[in-house]
Protein backbone atom coordinates (compact mmCIF):
# COMPACT_ATOMS: atom_id res chain seq x y z
CA UNK A 1 0.00 0.00 0.00
CA UNK A 2 2.79 2.42 0.90
CA UNK A 3 4.66 1.51 -2.27
CA UNK A 4 1.55 2.21 -4.36
CA UNK A 5 1.03 5.55 -2.62
CA UNK A 6 4.63 6.59 -3.19
CA UNK A 7 4.66 5.48 -6.83
CA UNK A 8 1.42 7.36 -7.57
CA UNK A 9 2.70 10.46 -5.81
CA UNK A 10 5.92 10.28 -7.81
CA UNK A 11 4.01 9.93 -11.09
CA UNK A 12 1.75 12.90 -10.33
CA UNK A 13 4.66 15.00 -9.10
CA UNK A 14 7.13 14.30 -11.89
CA UNK A 15 4.63 14.64 -14.71
CA UNK A 16 3.73 18.13 -13.52
CA UNK A 17 7.34 19.24 -13.04
CA UNK A 18 8.85 18.13 -16.36
CA UNK A 19 6.97 20.74 -18.46
CA UNK A 20 7.86 23.41 -15.89
CA UNK A 21 11.51 22.47 -16.20
CA UNK A 22 11.19 22.66 -19.98
CA UNK A 23 9.64 26.11 -19.61
CA UNK A 24 12.56 27.27 -17.48
CA UNK A 25 15.02 25.87 -20.00
CA UNK A 26 13.17 27.72 -22.79
CA UNK A 27 13.50 31.08 -21.04
CA UNK A 28 16.94 31.94 -22.50
CA UNK A 29 15.53 31.46 -26.00
CA UNK A 30 12.38 33.55 -25.57
CA UNK A 31 13.58 36.30 -23.22
CA UNK A 32 15.51 38.12 -25.94
CA UNK A 33 12.31 38.50 -27.98
CA UNK A 34 10.14 39.90 -25.18
CA UNK A 35 9.80 43.53 -24.09
CA UNK A 36 9.00 44.80 -20.60
CA UNK A 37 5.49 45.56 -21.90
CA UNK A 38 5.06 41.91 -22.89
CA UNK A 39 5.95 40.83 -19.36
CA UNK A 40 3.57 43.40 -17.89
CA UNK A 41 0.65 42.28 -20.06
CA UNK A 42 1.37 38.63 -19.25
CA UNK A 43 1.49 39.44 -15.54
CA UNK A 44 -1.83 41.30 -15.56
CA UNK A 45 -3.57 38.56 -17.56
CA UNK A 46 -2.15 35.85 -15.28
CA UNK A 47 -3.33 37.71 -12.19
CA UNK A 48 -6.89 38.06 -13.51
CA UNK A 49 -6.96 34.47 -14.75
CA UNK A 50 -5.76 33.16 -11.38
CA UNK A 51 -8.45 35.15 -9.59
CA UNK A 52 -11.18 33.93 -11.95
CA UNK A 53 -10.21 30.25 -11.69
CA UNK A 54 -11.75 30.12 -8.21
CA UNK A 55 -15.24 30.23 -9.71
CA UNK A 56 -14.53 27.49 -12.20
CA UNK A 57 -16.02 24.46 -10.44
CA UNK A 58 -18.28 26.33 -8.00
CA UNK A 59 -17.09 24.03 -5.21
CA UNK A 60 -18.67 20.96 -6.80
CA UNK A 61 -15.41 19.03 -6.53
CA UNK A 62 -16.34 18.37 -2.88
CA UNK A 63 -19.69 16.93 -4.03
CA UNK A 64 -17.87 14.81 -6.58
CA UNK A 65 -15.43 13.50 -3.97
CA UNK A 66 -18.19 12.69 -1.49
CA UNK A 67 -20.46 11.03 -4.04
CA UNK A 68 -17.65 8.82 -5.32
CA UNK A 69 -16.70 7.71 -1.82
CA UNK A 70 -20.15 7.40 -0.23
CA UNK A 71 -22.25 6.22 -3.17
CA UNK A 72 -20.04 4.01 -5.33
CA UNK A 73 -23.05 2.52 -7.10
CA UNK A 74 -24.77 5.89 -7.76
CA UNK A 75 -21.87 8.32 -8.26
CA UNK A 76 -22.18 8.11 -12.06
CA UNK A 77 -25.74 9.43 -11.94
CA UNK A 78 -24.69 12.26 -9.59
CA UNK A 79 -21.69 13.11 -11.75
CA UNK A 80 -23.87 13.12 -14.87
CA UNK A 81 -26.11 15.75 -13.28
CA UNK A 82 -23.11 17.81 -12.22
CA UNK A 83 -21.55 17.46 -15.65
CA UNK A 84 -24.66 18.86 -17.31
CA UNK A 85 -24.86 21.77 -14.89
CA UNK A 86 -21.15 22.59 -15.07
CA UNK A 87 -21.17 22.37 -18.87
CA UNK A 88 -23.93 24.99 -18.93
CA UNK A 89 -22.07 27.04 -16.33
CA UNK A 90 -18.82 26.85 -18.34
CA UNK A 91 -20.53 28.69 -21.20
CA UNK A 92 -21.53 31.57 -18.92
CA UNK A 93 -18.24 31.42 -17.03
CA UNK A 94 -16.09 31.36 -20.17
CA UNK A 95 -17.90 34.31 -21.73
CA UNK A 96 -17.72 36.23 -18.44
CA UNK A 97 -13.99 35.55 -18.16
CA UNK A 98 -13.43 36.61 -21.76
CA UNK A 99 -15.22 39.87 -21.06
CA UNK A 100 -13.24 40.55 -17.88
CA UNK A 101 -9.93 39.70 -19.56
CA UNK A 102 -10.88 41.87 -22.54
CA UNK A 103 -11.46 44.83 -20.23
CA UNK A 104 -8.39 44.09 -18.11
CA UNK A 105 -5.84 44.08 -20.91
CA UNK A 106 -3.44 46.99 -20.34
CA UNK A 107 -3.42 49.85 -22.87
CA UNK A 108 -0.09 48.67 -24.28
CA UNK A 109 -1.83 45.64 -25.80
CA UNK A 110 -5.21 47.09 -26.78
CA UNK A 111 -4.76 46.17 -30.43
CA UNK A 112 -4.48 42.49 -29.42
CA UNK A 113 -7.00 42.35 -26.59
CA UNK A 114 -9.64 40.42 -28.54
CA UNK A 115 -7.08 37.74 -29.39
CA UNK A 116 -5.85 37.64 -25.80
CA UNK A 117 -9.38 37.31 -24.43
CA UNK A 118 -10.22 34.54 -26.90
CA UNK A 119 -7.02 32.61 -26.18
CA UNK A 120 -7.60 32.78 -22.44
CA UNK A 121 -11.35 32.13 -22.55
CA UNK A 122 -11.69 29.44 -25.23
CA UNK A 123 -10.21 26.65 -23.10
CA UNK A 124 -12.59 27.65 -20.31
CA UNK A 125 -15.51 27.26 -22.66
CA UNK A 126 -14.59 23.93 -24.17
CA UNK A 127 -12.15 21.92 -22.05
CA UNK A 128 -12.45 22.79 -18.36
CA UNK A 129 -15.37 20.53 -17.47
CA UNK A 130 -14.05 17.45 -19.28
CA UNK A 131 -10.63 17.98 -17.75
CA UNK A 132 -12.15 18.32 -14.28
CA UNK A 133 -14.25 15.17 -14.51
CA UNK A 134 -11.59 13.08 -16.24
CA UNK A 135 -8.93 14.08 -13.73
CA UNK A 136 -11.24 13.49 -10.79
CA UNK A 137 -12.27 10.05 -12.03
CA UNK A 138 -8.69 8.93 -12.66
CA UNK A 139 -7.66 10.24 -9.26
CA UNK A 140 -10.39 8.30 -7.45
CA UNK A 141 -9.94 5.19 -9.59
CA UNK A 142 -6.23 5.27 -8.68
CA UNK A 143 -5.08 5.58 -12.28
CA UNK A 144 -2.34 8.21 -12.24
CA UNK A 145 -0.89 7.48 -15.68
CA UNK A 146 -3.67 9.10 -17.77
CA UNK A 147 -3.55 12.25 -15.64
CA UNK A 148 0.24 12.34 -15.72
CA UNK A 149 0.34 11.72 -19.47
CA UNK A 150 -2.17 14.50 -20.10
CA UNK A 151 -0.28 16.87 -17.84
CA UNK A 152 3.02 16.01 -19.50
CA UNK A 153 1.68 16.31 -23.06
CA UNK A 154 -0.24 19.53 -22.51
CA UNK A 155 2.69 21.10 -20.69
CA UNK A 156 5.02 20.08 -23.50
CA UNK A 157 2.67 21.44 -26.17
CA UNK A 158 2.41 24.69 -24.19
CA UNK A 159 6.19 25.10 -24.06
CA UNK A 160 6.67 24.25 -27.74
CA UNK A 161 3.93 26.65 -28.86
CA UNK A 162 5.24 29.39 -26.59
CA UNK A 163 8.72 29.09 -28.06
CA UNK A 164 7.35 28.90 -31.60
CA UNK A 165 5.07 31.94 -31.31
CA UNK A 166 7.62 34.08 -29.51
CA UNK A 167 10.82 33.16 -31.34
CA UNK A 168 9.49 31.94 -34.70
CA UNK A 169 6.60 34.30 -35.33
CA UNK A 170 7.92 37.16 -33.14
CA UNK A 171 4.50 37.64 -31.53
CA UNK A 172 5.76 38.62 -28.07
Amino acid sequence: MLRKLLSHAAIYGLAAQVPRLAGVLALPFITQYLTPNDYGVAGVITAYYSALVMLQSLGFTVVMDNSFARHPDRFQWIWRQLYGFLTSWSLIYGLLCMGIIYLAVPPDAHENRLHIALLVGAPMLFFVVSDLFGGMYCLHAQRPLPVALRSFLMGGVNVVLTVYFITGLKMG
